[in-house]
C-alpha cells in the first residue's frame, strides 16, 4: 500500500510488507531467506522445515496467493476434490484418484491402519480386507474362492447369482450338485442317466472313449464293451447269429415271430423282428436304417449312422455328425472343435454356445475385444481390460497388475498426485507433482518445462522483454510492443525509446508512447534492410548508410501518424492503378474486336482503283448508280471502289 494505492509484490512474493521487495512468504517451492523469496537456499545455508509458504488447509495458485483447498482435504495441490494430499478428519484417502471420502467407493477397501482406500485388483467389483480377494466381479464374470474367472473351472458349476459351487464328487463337470446332476465323469467312471458309475448295470456295457454306459442289444442281459450279447434275458434264446430272439422264434422264418406256438409276420419296415409293431425290429432291409428297434429311413438329430445303424451321440450333444464330433450342445454347454464342454478352453469365451477365440494377447477373455481381457499371458500386465509386455502409458505396475495413474499425471511410478514421472502438454513436473508455472514464469514446449520471465515482468506470455502481460513495479506495460518501461519524466526528450507517456490518473502507458513508436521503427528499420540486402547483396541495416539528419527524416516517417496516412495514399494509388488498368484492358478488346469485325466486312467486297490526275481530287466523285452498296475512298490521287460481291 503507497500513496493510498495497492502495489503488487514483486515475482515470487506470495505477500509482502511495506515494499514491494519485501517478501513475507513465497510462491509454491520456493523458499524464504532474508525476505527474498529463492529456488533454493544460497550458500553456508539450509533449508529449515517450519517455513510456511501457505497457511494450513490452503496452497498457492500459479500467482502466488494462497487459495482454500476442497473443505474434505487437509493437505492438497490444487482446489478442486481431487486434488488432496491428505484429508481432513473423519475422511478416508482415495490415493489414486486423490480425494477423500467418508467411506470408500466400490472397487475399493478400506485399510484401516492409514485411513485410506485402496482399488481392488482388475475384475473385482468391490473387495475385501485386500485387493484380491473379491466379494463380487465385474459384469460376464463369475466369482469362486473370492476370484473372479470367465467361466468356473473343474469340478465346479455356475450358480444363478454368477458364483461357482462345487459339483458332486463323482462328477468332472455338472450343471448342480447332485449325484444325478453330472455332465461328465472323472477318469474311471461311466456316466449313466445324470449318475457317475465305477462299472455299468446289467443291460449296458461301459463305453471307455465315451466313458458312458450303453444298452445292450434287445434281449440282451449281459454283453462285451464292443456290445456283443454274452447272455440273453429268460425267455430269450440266441440264434445263429449270435443275437438274441425270443423262445420258439428258431422254427421261423427271419421275417417272422413265435407267439404262442405259432409264427406270425414281422412289420413291414423289419428285415427280423421280436413282435408284431414298428417298434420290435432286430434288423432293416437295406434301404432303412435300425435305430432303437425301429426302421427308419434317416437318425434323428441326436443319432449319426454307422453300419447302417443310428448309434446315439454322446449325451453332451443333442445332434452331431460321428461318435466325438458335436455339432449342437445339450444346454449349459459350450461347442467347442466338436467337442461339448461347460467351460471353454484357455483363450477362447462363451459366444451363444459357440467357444470363440479371445484377442491374441488374452489369455482369457469374456469377449472378443482387445479390452475385454480377463487374465494375461505370464510376463504381461492387465490395464483397462488390455494386456501389455508393459503397463501402458497412464498406469504404473502394482502389486496386482496395472494401476491407472492419477488425471495430473501422463506417466507415474505409483497413486496419488505425487508419483508423476511425466506430465501433460503444458505442465511441468516438479517433485513428483505436475503442476502450471507460477505467475512470474512461462511454459516452454521444447524442454517442457517453465522458464522464468524477463526480469521486467511480473507474468509473461513468452522469453524476453516484449512478451510482458503484467509488469514488476514500478514499471508499466506498454501495450504496443508487450513492454515494461517507466513513465516518461516531463522533461524527456522525443525519440526517448525507454519510457511511456503515462495516464495521470490511472497510472498506465498511453499507447502513442516513444516506446511504442520504437516497436514500429524496428519493424520499418528490418524491412528496409530486407530490401538493402535483396537490392544490393549485403544485409547491413539502411539507417547505416544514412547520415543523422536522413536517419532523423526516418525516425519521423516511422511515426504512426505517417504510417496511417502513408498507408492511405499507396491503398488509393492501388485503387487507381487497377482502374487504369481495366480501361486500358477493356479499350485494347474493343479495337480487337472491331479489326476482326472489319476484315471479315472486307471479304464480302471486291477491291477496284482508278487513278485520278491530282489536281482532280479534289473534285467530286462519281459514284456508281447501278447499286446503291457501293463505298468509295480517296488516298493521293487514287480512288479506290468497293463492290459488293
Amino acid at each position: 500500500y503507497e500513496n493510498n494505492t495497492c502495489v503488487p509484490c514483486e515475482a515470487n512474493c506470495a505477500s509482502c510488507q511495506d515494499r514491494p521487495d519485501f517478501c513475507a512468504s513465497c510462491d509454491h517451492h520456493l523458499v524464504i531467506y532474508e525476505n527474498r523469496c529463492y529456488s533454493a537456499c544460497p550458500l553456508h545455508t539450509f533449508e529449515t522445515e517450519d517455513y510456511s509458504r501457505c497457511p494450513p488447509r490452503s496452497f498457492p495458485n500459479q500467482g502466488g496467493v494462497c487459495w482454500p483447498c476442497h473443505e474434505s482435504c487437509e493437505t492438497c495441490a490444487g482446489a478442486g476434490q481431487d486434488s488432496c494430499l491428505t484429508c481432513a478428519p473423519a475422511h478416508l484417502h482415495v490415493i489414486d484418484l486423490a480425494v477423500c471420502l467418508q467411506s470408500c467407493p466400490e472397487g475399493y477397501y478400506e485399510n484401516y491402519e492409514n485411513n485410506t482406500c485402496v482399488p481392488c485388483e482388475a475384475n473385482c467389483a468391490s473387495c475385501q480386507d485386500r485387493p484380491d480377494f473379491c466379494a463380487s466381479c465385474d459384469h460376464h464374470l463369475v466369482i469362486y474362492e473370492n476370484r473372479c474367472y470367465s467361466a468356473c473351472p473343474l469340478h465346479t458349476f455356475e450358480t444363478e447369482d454368477y458364483s461357482c459351487a462345487p459339483c458332486h464328487s463323482s462328477c468332472l463337470t455338472c450343471n448342480g450338485s447332485s449325484e444325478s446332476q453330472c455332465i461328465t465323469c472323472k477318469p474311471g467312471r461311466f456316466a449313466i442317466d445324470g449318475k457317475c458309475v465305477n462299472s455299468c448295470p446289467d443291460g449296458f456295457y461301459s463305453d471307455k472313449k465315451r466313458q458312458e454306459c450303453l444298452p445292450c442289444a434287445t434281449g440282451c442281459a449281459t454283453c462285451t464293451t464292443n456290445g456283443v450279447c454274452l447272455t440273453c434275458k429268460e425267455n430269450w434264446i440266441k440264434n445263429k447269429k449270435g443275437k438274441c430272439i425270443s423262445a420258439g422264434s428258431e422254427i421261423c422264418d427271419e421275417s417272422e415271430y413265435a407267439e404262442n406256438g405259432h409264427c406270425h409276420p414281422c412289420h413291414s419296415t423289419c428285415e427280423s423282428c421280436t413282435g408284431p409293431t414298428e417298434h420290435d425290429c432286430l434288423s432293416c432291409s437295406a434301404s432303412l436304417l435300425l435305430q432303437n428297434s425301429r426302421c427308419v429311413s434317416a437318425c434323428d438329430d441326436s443319432y449319426y449312422m454307422e453300419a447302417g445303424v443310428c448309434v446315439r451321440c454322446l449325451h453332451t450333444c443333442t445332434k452331431c455328425v460321428s461318435r466325438m464330433n458335436c455339432t449342437v450342445c445339450a444346454r449349459g454347454l459350450q461347442l467347442q472343435s466338436g467337442e461339448c464342454r461347460t467351460t471353454c478352453a484357455e483363450g477362447y469365451y462363451s459366444d451363444r454356445g459357440n467357444c470363440a477365440k479371445c484377442y491374441l494377447s488374452c489369455q482369457t477373455c469374456s469377449g472378443p475385444r482387445r479390452d475385454q481381457c480377463v487374465t494375461c499371458p505370464t510376463g504381461w500386465q492387465l490395464a483397462s481390460g488390455e494386456c501389455h509386455p508393459e503397463c501402458p502409458e497412464g498406469f504404473f505396475k502394482g502389486a496386482f497388475g496395472c494401476q491407472k495413474c492419477h488425471h495430473y499425471c501422463r506417466t507415474c511410478n505409483g497413486a496419488g498426485p505425487l508419483a508423476c514421472t511425466s506430465c501433460p502438454s503444458h505442465f511441468m513436473l516438479d517433485g513428483g507433482l505436475c503442476m502450471e508455472c507460477l505467475g512470474s514464469q512461462y511454459y516452454d514446449p521444447p524442454t517442457q518445462t517453465c522458464k522464468t520471465c524477463h526480469e521486467s515482468c511480473r507474468s509473461c506470455s513468452g522469453p524476453g522483454q516484449y512478451s510482458c502481460v503484467t509488469c514488476a513495479f514500478p514499471l508499466h506495460l506498454d501495450r504496443l510492443n508487450n513492454q515494461c518501461v517507466p513513465c516518461c519524466a516531463s522533461d524527456a526528450a522525443p525519440d526517448d525509446q525507454t519510457c511511456c507517456h503515462c495516464n495521470k490518473d490511472t497510472g498506465g502507458c498511453i499507447n502513442s508512447s516513444p516506446a511504442g513508436k520504437r516497436r514500429i521503427q524496428i519493424g520499418a528499420e528490418q524491412s528496409l534492410s530486407q530490401l538493402g540486402g535483396g537490392a544490393f547483396g549485403f544485409g547491413q541495416t539502411a539507417s547505416t548508410f544514412l547520415d543523422p539528419e536522413a536517419r532523423g527524416l526516418l525516425n519521423h516517417l516511422t511515426s504512426p501518424q505517417i504510417t496511417i496516412a502513408a498507408l492511405t495514399v499507396a491503398a488509393l494509388l492501388l485503387i487507381i492503378c487497377i482502374i487504369l488498368i481495366v480501361t486500358v484492358v477493356k479499350k485494347n478488346s474493343y479495337h480487337r474486336y472491331t479489326g476482326i469485325k472489319y476484315n471479315k466486312l472486307s471479304q464480302n467486297y471486291q477491291k477496284t482503283v482508278v487513278r485520278v490526275p491530282v489536281e482532280d481530287s479534289g473534285r467530286a466523285l462519281c459514284h456508281d448508280g447501278d447499286d446503291d452498296d457501293d463505298e468509295e475512298e480517296e488516298a493521293d490521287g487514287e480512288v479506290t471502289f468497293y463492290r459488293s460481291t
